[in-house]
């Protein structure tokens, strides 16, 4: 803190977070008489590694009696890697062999790099915080068992956003807010190797898929009686490009129905 109400921070911050699962499922399948037809078991291991790094600047200064400007840089770097090992048996008493065509070793980097002002205060009656956030990313990822990667173009977005308030009387206030905002597909809905969670559910990512990006505006109004009870009226609207949306269908191998997504 320097000067009246002005503040500069700083933040650094890492973490490392390691994960090791293994999952066995176990599948019999039996006849109209009750007989046993097959019998599968399957395992998977996954070893999961999530690293992150995050540097941030903040500085916040009033402007005149009523205003305040807020400034800052932040820097987000995320690297996640899951290697996923699959193995399968047709009887408890033979050795598990291992499913190459299933083996999943994926990593994924996300480099955010944004800044933002905003610019917030009162004019008599009316209160309002105006702000616009910039943000450059920097997105790639490496299938480690197959040799596949993609380094994405680096790509850039702003964010304004816009919240006012009236105070029309002392028990009735108006509201009105509009936002832009981002959202990242995160590693695994990107990964397109088959993620079997059994021998009849399968999944896999698209690594073509676009961030979602969303306008919302909302309008409040809020009236207080002279017993303190408020009453609220509001209206919301939000629209979303490049939705993300999951698509399954179903194939047959044999006389078993596997679900795909």
């Amino acid at each position: 803190s320097f000067g009246k109400d002005k503040d500069l921070s700083f933040l650094i911050q890492t973490s490392s977070n390691t994960q090791d699962n293994t999952n066995n499922y176990y599948q019999s399948r039996y006849n109209m008489m009750d007989q046993l037809v097959n019998y599968s078991e399957q395992q998977q291991t996954n070893d999961r590694t999530i690293r992150k790094n995050q540097f941030a600047i903040d500085y916040t200064s009033p402007v005149g009696k009523l205003s305040k400007l807020e400034l800052g840089v932040n820097i987000d770097l995320t690297n996640e890697r899951n290697d996923v090992e699959y193995f399968e048996r047709s009887d408890a008493a033979s050795d598990f062999m291992r499913r190459e065509n299933l083996t999943n070793d994926f990593e994924y980097k996300q480099n955010v790099y944004a800044w933002y002002g905003m610019w917030s205060g009162k004019v008599k009656r009316l209160g309002y915080k105006v702000g616009l956030r910039g943000e450059l990313s920097d997105i790639s990822w490496i299938q480690h068992n197959t040799g596949a990667s993609d380094d994405l173009a680096s790509y850039g977005n702003l964010f304004p956003s816009l919240f006012l308030s009236y105070n029309a009387t002392e028990n009735d206030e108006l509201q009105i807010s509009g936002i832009r905002r981002i959202s990242r597909p995160r590693g695994y809905r990107l990964n397109p190797n088959p993620n079997m969670s059994d021998s009849t559910t399968i999944t896999y990512g698209n690594p073509d898929l676009h961030p979602e990006e969303a306008f919302s505006g909302e309008f409040n109004y809020l009236h207080t009686t002279t017993k303190g009870h408020v009453y609220t009226i509001s209206a919301y609207y939000k629209f979303t490009d490049d939705v993300v949306e999951q698509y399954s269908w179903t194939e047959m191998a044999g006389d078993k129905a596997i679900l795909k997504s």
